[in-house]
């Protein structure tokens, strides 16, 4: 038999964006080391209680996802937005719920050594393939947390002298939304808006776009949040778009740290007439965001630009 015959099981292998990383020999490994497990209609895979240690891959039938909302973070967002196109809360428990079909999976992070809280629950018969975190480690070795690979190739991009701003930057990084204190809204959306923040202990200012999860979801833009939050974080820092310092989430908002101080947006200035010389920079540095924004928002059509913002230095910025 072909060292590399199992070939459903590579494919659904391939399918787990953790794994773009690993050789054929390593997914055909994991391949020959998957596990077929079988669940009846609303049997609990996954309770919030366990202690996740393997991933799971759908073969057959549909899992349901339960993340609460008190248990709501920064890793249950993405996890949550991977999944954008079914997300959903429920009217009752507030819970926020994702279907999952066949073909697809979850649990990849605590290969990593990530923890998300969530319960699963199969939806008709199911039949997943399993991998657990010791068989995995055994073929593979430790792989570092996406979060830490790619801190590590950005710092390496850095030049030296500029090393200690981001360093400036740290304890931004993973903050909870107890942690900002809010002190000026700057503009306000139909379902979101947009202020100056400070980290308590720290007498710094940054910008937070914070959107209202029950407005949210009586006007039905989750999907557009979720793409709005993915979309964001993979803009690469410029002058016309801020950087995403973090994104952090509790009962009542889901929100975005931005690393800008925005002072007002383009609106506001633009009641009284403009000479020639500011026309001209204001034009063409709308012209310059909405180029950038659009050369890297192609697979993000649903998605666009709804206010331009001044930052304390004069720039522009494109807050989508």
């Amino acid at each position: 038999m072909s060292e590399f015959s199992n070939i459903p099981s590579l494919k659904l292998l391939r399918s787990v964006q953790l794994f773009t990383r690993l050789t054929v020999l390593q997914l055909s490994q994991l391949a020959d080391s998957l596990v077929e497990v079988s669940f009846a209609d609303g049997q609990v895979i996954v309770d919030k209680d366990d202690d996740v240690s393997s991933l799971y891959i759908i073969q057959r039938g549909h899992v349901r996802l339960t993340v609460a909302a008190d248990r709501l973070n920064s890793d249950s967002w993405d996890l949550l937005s991977t999944h954008g196109k079914q997300v959903q809360q429920s009217q009752e428990s507030g819970n926020y719920v994702v279907e999952i079909d066949e073909g697809g999976h979850f649990g990849e992070w605590a290969l990593i050594g990530e923890t998300i809280t969530f319960t699963a629950s199969s939806v008709g018969d199911v039949i997943c393939s399993t991998i657990a975190k010791e068989k995995f480690d055994l073929i593979v070795g430790s792989l570092p947390k996406p979060s830490q690979a790619d801190s590590k190739l950005k710092s390496s991009l850095i030049p030296k002298e500029n090393q200690h701003c981001a360093d400036d930057d740290l304890p931004f990084r993973r903050v909870q939304l107890s942690d900002l204190e809010w002190k000026e809204c700057i503009y306000a959306a139909d379902c979101s808006e947009i202020g100056l923040v400070q980290i308590r202990g720290s007498d710094k200012m940054k910008s937070f776009k914070r959107f209202y999860i029950k407005r949210v979801n009586d006007l039905r833009k989750e999907k557009q949040v979720f793409q709005e939050k993915d979309m964001m974080k993979t803009l690469s820092k410029s002058a016309c778009v801020p950087e995403v310092l973090c994104t952090c989430a509790d009962q009542s908002y889901l929100g975005i740290l931005l690393n800008c101080c925005l002072c007002c947006s383009l609106a506001s200035i633009l009641n009284a007439p403009l000479s020639e010389s500011s026309a001209r920079f204001y034009a063409a540095s709308v012209v310059v965001a909405l180029e950038e924004l659009h050369r890297r928002s192609i697979l993000y059509r649903g998605v666009s630009a709804d206010i331009l913002m001044l930052d304390r230095s004069g720039y522009l910025q494109v807050i989508i």
